[in-house]
């Protein structure tokens, strides 16, 4: 029996699955052919050099694709093409009935939405008493370094919802997740307003390039140290 390494990319593909190819093959799949004196594979290659790594993909306008040497108009459409279903992919919606139990799965569910924004962008999830998703709502986008996030704009969708609960979320452009004095000012504001109106906030996480941080999971201030007039420790189960 053949190898894996020893069988061409599409059988490879189709027999093991696409984890067993590299960028530079799986470029060769969508581009198709090559062109005159360059194989498929060696066009892919010097594309895969041109733009570094796979990521810049996403931020290259379909037109720009063309200006690389040997990538015509339709190789261009492909490449953009299955970018894009990737991107679509990543972004599939939390479905309604589906409940955020942990701070890791509101980072996986918005990560693939906020990871190559240039700026921030603070996103309010409102939820029904048993954690379900219910509806969704982008409270600002800011700046490169901040964005303006006001109780009034958080609240007013959560109470035409109906939502028992909120969780807050939003990128760091810079990658890094650590909180900002900013960000725990906002949360504590958005926490005390919540509960005087009697819906919870129950995390405020930040997302950064591959990891994130959640107020509640450590217990970062307003969810730590128990002080009066704030809501009930958080309700993710388990």
């Amino acid at each position: 029996m053949l190898r894996p390494l020893a069988i061409a990319p599409r059988e490879r593909l189709l027999s093991f699955g696409s984890a067993y190819l590299s960028d530079t093959e799986l470029i060769a799949l969508v581009l198709g052919t090559g062109r005159a004196g360059e194989p498929v594979l060696s066009l892919a290659e010097r594309v895969a050099r041109e733009v570094g790594e796979l990521r810049t993909l996403s931020e290259i306008h379909p037109q720009q694709l063309t200006d690389l040497h040997g990538l015509g108009a339709a190789k261009a459409a492909r490449l953009a093409a299955a970018v894009e279903l990737g991107r679509r992919v990543c972004r599939r919606p939390w479905r309604r009935g589906e409940a955020f139990t942990s701070s890791r799965q509101v980072f996986g569910h918005y990560h693939a939405i906020l990871r190559e924004e240039k700026r921030e962008i603070f996103i309010a999830a409102y939820l029904d008493a048993r954690n379900r998703l219910i509806g969704e709502r982008e409270i600002s986008r800011g700046s490169l370094v901040a964005s303006l996030v006001h109780p009034r704009e958080v609240l007013r969708p959560a109470i035409r919802l109906a939502a028992a609960s909120m969780i807050c979320v939003h990128n760091h452009p810079s990658g890094d997740p650590r909180y900002s004095a900013e960000d725990v000012a906002i949360t504590s504001r958005l926490r005390q307003a919540g509960c005087t109106v009697g819906i919870e906030l129950l995390d405020h996480v930040i997302v950064g390039e591959s990891s994130y941080c959640s107020f509640a999971d450590q217990g970062i201030e307003p969810f730590g140290g128990g002080r009066a007039g704030e809501c009930a420790e958080k309700t993710f189960p388990g």
